[in-house]
């Protein structure tokens, strides 16, 4: 009888693996799908799009053994060859392809020229091939940012001692007020989808002390600005036996500064393909609530309304001040 040992090794090399190789006359296979072709007549560079980054890729007339007219944008194939340094390429490293191998062709023609740095379409033209558009490397570079965020949230709230929970998103009643809630019917009763696990984590701190959920929230709200969304992933952590506020504070400022660090040590190619510098988590000032709001009223000429909440403009306004300041 045949068992399943673990993880079978790949014969295939990944970009990671790639870097790490010394240069040498025996062939290595990399797979992936074709993201561009440049055909300088005797040589061509075909640029492979895997799950780390770009692989650059050489074919050479009366050396590569297949005719480049069979490789379309958008087919996945593996190839065989050398590896090759060069300093030009992405990551220093090449493949000198021998043979390639078809794994799949498009149906028809890509409907978005995703090999572009950027894709300068509507967003409509995005959503509507979304399947295609989130291959362009800055649009998928997004989605590595949006990880490298919730990996330093559970990271660094691991090693703080929290436990990971998992809170119901249908429920009977909201857990707290101020938002807009999607009802529905569940199994012939009236239901919501949760706006927030507040109920849920102020009963597991009774269990395990500190406790956090990454997890999809909904919000019946209108979406058309940066600070409305219908449904977004909360970073939610509660935590006991406290002595004040103060710490939230610190343990807030603790997550800002271990994500930004793994951020920029990590994930440096999608900040730098998506143009964002991180902040600085070094220092952060702190000020007390009402003085704030005054600094911003006489500063920026405003009138002192609402003593116990912020407006919309009046956050935005903070910000600035502490940058400039």
């Amino acid at each position: 009888m045949k068992v399943i040992t673990g993880v079978t090794p790949k014969e295939t090399l990944e970009i990671s693996e790639l870097c790490g190789r010394e240069p040498d006359v025996s062939l290595i296979r990399v797979n992936g799908a074709v993201h561009a072709i440049r055909d300088m007549g005797e040589v061509a560079f075909i640029i492979l799009r895997k799950r780390e980054e770009l692989l650059q890729c050489v074919y050479e007339e009366n050396v590569s053994e297949f005719d480049l007219k069979d490789i379309r944008e958008g087919a996945t194939v593996e190839f065989a060859g050398r590896v090759n340094r060069e300093e030009r390429a992405p990551h220093g490293v090449e493949i000198r392809i021998r043979t390639a191998r078809i794994l799949s062709e498009p149906a028809e023609p890509m409907p978005l020229q995703i090999s572009r740095r950027k894709l300068n379409t509507s967003l409509e033209a995005k959503l509507n091939n979304r399947a295609v558009s989130l291959r362009n490397i800055q649009e998928r570079a997004k989605f590595r940012i949006q990880e490298g965020i919730t990996r330093g949230f559970r990271d660094f709230l691991y090693s703080q001692g929290f436990t990971e929970i998992h809170t119901p998103k249908l429920g009977a009643k909201s857990a707290e007020g101020g938002a807009n809630l999607f009802r529905l019917e569940y199994f012939h009763r009236p239901a919501i989808l949760q706006q927030s696990p507040q109920f849920y984590k102020q009963m597991m701190v009774g269990v395990f002390d500190r406790v956090f959920e990454t997890g999809p929230v909904f919000r019946a709200e209108k979406h058309n600005t940066k600070r409305h969304l219908n449904e977004y992933t909360s970073l939610d952590f509660e935590m006991g036996y406290i002595d004040g506020f103060e710490e939230i504070m610190g343990m807030v400022t603790g997550f800002l500064q271990y994500t930004m660090d793994l951020l920029n040590r990590e994930y440096a190619a999608e900040l730098e393909i998506l143009g964002i510098q991180t902040p600085q988590t070094d220092e952060i000032p702190q000020v007390r609530f009402d003085e704030a709001k005054q600094m911003v009223a006489e500063k920026y000429n405003r009138q002192f309304r609402n003593p116990f909440d912020l407006e919309p403009e009046e956050e935005q306004l903070i910000g600035r001040l502490f940058q400039e300041e």
